[in-house]
């Protein structure tokens, strides 16, 4: 598995709280949560 997939699961189980990955370039969107790939538990 990609690590930074890898990565996110296992901070998704070990804290409960929500993750994402995506590209630099659209970090502000990320975190708005209308970009990136989204990992919850």
């Amino acid at each position: 598995m990609d690590p930074k997939i890898s990565a996110a699961i296992e901070f998704v189980q070990a804290t409960g709280n929500p993750s994402a990955i995506g590209r630099l370039e659209d970090v502000v969107e990320i975190v708005k949560g209308r970009q990136g790939t989204w990992f919850e538990a």
